[in-house]
């Protein structure tokens, strides 16, 4: 780097004039030869009053070890030599950011000595930090903004989604209700026992929706990305009991068979019934769209070994293998199911239920056979 006599003589000039900077020339042997005033104050002793004579390492102790690069500049084989933002702290505690520069007091002259100047640059690198820390803090910022936004696009498809699993249940008890209603208005000279039993059972579904209504629509839940169910210890038959008591005059008005075989013993377990209801009610919904007039459902209870087994079957034209492997994914809608206008929920509904129930449930199906879900559930012992 060839810099013109005129450049020197700028510089020359600008440390002469420029408060944040100094400068002094150096022997070939890197003696101070005449300093600048200002440059006494960069010495790394504070003490100092003069620098003239010394040598230059002796007072930058920056320098050593640079000796023979430097060598290689008093010989004009090198044209600078530059340190950057060195750190040096004042006696009042201050940091301060000088940048070093040395190259040859006249270029083109071996041994014609050095110029050493010091550019103060602690203004220019505090500017430097606090725009850096601005700038991370904007990053940070961002980051938080972007997850903020992430997690509110997420909850807001959860709360879609519950959303539609809650309108999805609602479905069941709200058709009880309706078909047993009207059929007690269009006969009205029906026997009294069998119109309490109807009236039992609207009152059993009013309130098996006014509980699903309060926990589905619970959106403090969807903060937690979970749906979370208290369990309780109780006997797997009774909500099986509740749901094929419901469904019993529904099935017979559409003349439809119903087979029902629990064990005498309780069979206990960690449950919520409204929750296996709600898994009965959507496999029985999910039934009703793929069987005939004579269609025949089973519900049964079991236990194997620490095992309790529910399983619930169906007569109806049962699936091909590979509706059997996407059953139980959200929005699937096996075929022909579009006929009912479903959102491919419930089975959804029924998978996830179980899960909270430390169950796991299969569907085991031949077309033109009839589909049967098995669901398996540890057992407690009462």
């Amino acid at each position: 780097m060839d810099i013109p006599s005129q450049a020197l003589l700028a510089v020359h000039t600008v440390t002469a004039l420029s408060d944040r900077m100094a400068s002094a020339e150096l022997s070939g042997e890197l003696r101070f030869l005449t300093v600048s005033e200002k440059m006494v104050q960069f010495a790394a002793d504070s003490s100092v009053v003069s620098l003239e004579g010394e040598l230059l390492t002796d007072h930058f102790f920056e320098f050593v070890g640079s000796e023979s690069f430097l060598a290689e500049i008093v010989a004009g084989h090198e044209a600078l030599f530059h340190i950057r933002d060195v750190n040096h702290v004042t006696d009042e505690g201050e940091i301060q950011y000088y940048d070093f520069l040395i190259f040859p007091l006249r270029p083109g002259e071996s041994d014609a000595g050095l110029l050493f100047v010091i550019d103060d640059q602690t203004e220019n690198s505090l500017l430097k930090q606090e725009l850096t820390q601005e700038r991370n803090e904007l990053r940070l910022i961002q980051a938080e903004l972007s997850r903020t936004n992430a997690k509110l696009q997420r909850l807001d498809i959860l709360k879609s989604r519950f959303l539609s699993i809650a309108a999805h249940d609602m479905r069941t008890p709200l058709s009880l209700i309706g078909g047993y209603a009207d059929f007690l208005v269009e006969n009205q000279g029906i026997d009294s026992e069998i119109r309490n039993k109807f009236l039992r059972i609207i009152r059993e579904q009013n309130g098996w929706l006014n509980r699903l209504i309060h926990d589905m629509l619970d959106l403090n839940r969807l903060e937690n990305e979970t749906l979370e169910i208290e369990l309780y210890a109780g006997d797997l038959r009774k909500p099986v009991q509740m749901v094929t008591n419901a469904l019993a005059p529904a099935l017979e008005m559409k003349k439809l068979d119903m087979t029902v075989t629990l064990p005498d013993e309780p069979v206990y377990m960690k449950l919520h019934s409204g929750r296996i209801e709600q898994v009965l009610y959507n496999l029985v919904s999910n039934s009703l769209k793929f069987i005939d007039n004579d269609g025949h459902l089973t519900f049964s209870v079991s236990v194997e070994g620490d095992i309790g087994i529910l399983e619930f079957g169906d007569n109806g034209r049962g699936m091909y293998p590979e509706e059997v492997a996407n059953l139980f994914k959200l929005y699937y809608q096996a075929e022909g199911e579009a006929k009912s206008k479903g959102l491919g929920l419930g089975l959804f509904i029924v998978k996830t239920m179980v899960e909270a129930h430390h169950g796991t449930i299969v569907a085991e199906s031949e077309y033109g056979h009839g589909t049967t879900f098995i669901m398996r559930f540890p057992l407690i012992h009462n």
